[in-house]
């Protein structure tokens, strides 16, 4: 089984839209607090769960872990981060997609005790993507392949050389991706992230630095919807 994992409902819709008559719709939450939906159908032929998290790392944490309640083995299954990002690498342009290889916390600072910046304490140094996934990934016409950070805070002007010089391999930003790949690392699920540059971090003279977040989760969706047929029938994705 394939998730394909949103923050927003935004984001999500570009795939609950080309799924298949008779898919079905679980809502966890309550209406007045907090709601996750996870919708389960067909889209090119894989049976899928399409998950709307919330924003941030704790929801899209949370999502993982109950989404992968759907699958009796987790080592099966392949979670997909799709929708919008932050460009942080110099070169990078609004529209852009960026595959997820990997994933630190932004945020994390144990590096006091000896560990990695980005690194939580007794975790790995970096999540890494799945193999299979990241090599149909790099398939994929157009995109850009590298590290993405997370943190529950936005990488404005103010910040940006501070996070380019901590972590300069560092393409694109956002609020879920590590999150996703701390509970994958733990149940031995693949991921993979492949979202779309919506604004950039910190943008140059003469760059365009916003995009509709609808027209990055479009964007964002094509791509993913291009990796699924590429992987084809695969079963077990291959977690690193």
């Amino acid at each position: 089984m394939i998730f394909i994992q949103c923050a927003m409902a935004m984001e999500a819709a570009p795939f609950v839209d080309q799924l298949e008559p008779g898919a079905t719709r679980h809502i966890i939450g309550h209406a007045d607090t907090h709601q996750q939906v996870f919708t389960r159908g067909t889209l090119r032929g894989h049976d899928v769960v399409v998950v709307e998290s919330g924003i941030g790392l704790a929801n899209a944490a949370s999502a993982t872990a109950r989404a992968l309640t759907f699958v009796e083995d987790p080592a099966t299954a392949l979670v997909v981060v799709a929708g919008t990002c932050g460009g942080l690498d110099e070169e990078a342009q609004v529209g852009d997609v960026i595959v997820g290889t990997s994933t630190v916390y932004s945020s994390a600072d144990a590096t006091e005790f000896g560990y990695a910046p980005g690194q939580i304490p007794q975790m790995p140094p970096k999540y890494t993507a799945g193999q299979h996934a990241a090599a149909c990934a790099a398939r994929v016409e157009g995109v850009r392949a590298g590290q993405v950070i997370s943190a529950d805070s936005f990488v404005t002007a103010r910040t940006v050389h501070t996070v380019r010089t901590r972590f300069p391999a560092a393409l694109a930003t956002d609020m879920e991706t590590a999150g996703v790949a701390q509970v994958c690392f733990g149940t031995r699920t693949s991921w993979i992230s492949m979202r779309a540059v919506s604004d950039l971090c910190g943008p140059q003279a003469g760059q365009d630095f916003h995009m509709d977040g609808d027209k990055a989760a479009r964007i964002s969706a094509a791509a993913v919807c291009e990796l699924l047929d590429l992987i084809g029938g695969t079963q077990v994705y291959q977690a690193q």
